[in-house]
């Protein structure tokens, strides 16, 4: 009898791993981010995003946030919704060859800062989601997409 019992376990795990494996939910596009979510252009150019930042403290995932939503601007672009938009640096590896500027201009108070701001603090603007180790904000941010491109040309970094 134990045998058989061994055998229909055996069995039945069998059968749920090959129901799971041919369940695989699709993958998204290859650009599509999680993280960051357009959620509108404004009249200047502007584009209000809802971006997830990760931190031990909320103003830590706050500022990840805030450098999650100029890192996609900058270098990924924003697929999908009403501002779906091309990089603005659309150089190949932009990050490596200006490493030095980058690292600068991404520190803890560097000059992204300028670029990004607090978007619509209406109820439900904020979500948080909690881990053991950290804390997930979801924050609505707007980013000057006009103004990035000015200060990178000026900076050399693009070209008109």
């Amino acid at each position: 009898m134990q045998k058989y019992c061994n055998l229909l376990l055996l069995l039945t795990v069998a059968a749920l791993a090959c129901s799971c494996r041919m369940m695989r939910p699709t993958t998204l596009d290859s650009f599509y981010n999680s993280e960051v979510e357009c959620l509108g252009v404004g009249y200047d150019g502007s584009q209000t995003l809802r971006v997830w930042g990760t931190g031990g403290s909320e103003a830590n995932a706050v500022e990840d946030a805030h450098k999650k939503a100029v890192y996609t601007v900058l270098f990924k672009g924003i697929v999908g919704g009403p501002c779906a938009s091309k990089p603005v640096v659309t150089e190949v590896n932009a990050f490596e060859r200006h490493r030095e500027y980058f690292d600068g201009f991404f520190a803890r108070r560097g000059a992204y800062r300028r670029f990004v701001g607090r978007g619509n603090e209406q109820y439900g603007s904020r979500m948080v989601e909690y881990n053991a180790i950290q804390t997930k904000y979801g924050v609505t941010v707007t980013v000057s997409n006009s103004q990035l491109r000015k200060q990178l040309v000026k900076d050399g970094i693009i070209k008109q």
